[in-house]
């Protein structure tokens, strides 16, 4: 029997060892903020379109909003150079859809 305790090489909630740890743990934060904002966003549009009159409670409307919600964070995942299935499936079916989209953003400005 030997007296050497073998203790473990790495620890939860050590900092990381390499870029790569690095980089997978920013990665992991930014999905859990866009986690955190879809769930912020999601229940206000949805109630916004409900009292418009465009959901209903029927399965079909809860199956099309978890399309919405996907298709949300496919949006933020890419912005943050990160991957959803989503994005492939987009890259096929746009193109051949031929759909242009004329998008122009106001950002608010600090101060106004």
């Amino acid at each position: 029997m030997s007296n050497v305790i073998v203790f473990p090489k790495t620890r939860d909630g050590s900092p990381p060892q390499t870029l790569e740890e690095l980089q997978n743990n920013v990665a992991e934060v930014r999905r859990d903020q866009i986690e955190y904002v879809i769930g912020d966003i999601m229940p206000t549009l949805l109630e916004s379109l409900y009292c418009a009159g465009f959901c209903s409670d029927d399965e079909g409307s809860l199956e099309d909003s978890n399309v919405v919600a996907e298709a949300i964070r496919a949006l933020m995942l890419r912005s943050q150079g990160l991957s959803h299935p989503y994005h492939e499936m987009l890259d096929i079916l746009l193109p051949e859809m031929e759909i242009e989209v004329e998008l122009e953003i106001e950002a608010p400005v600090a101060g106004e």
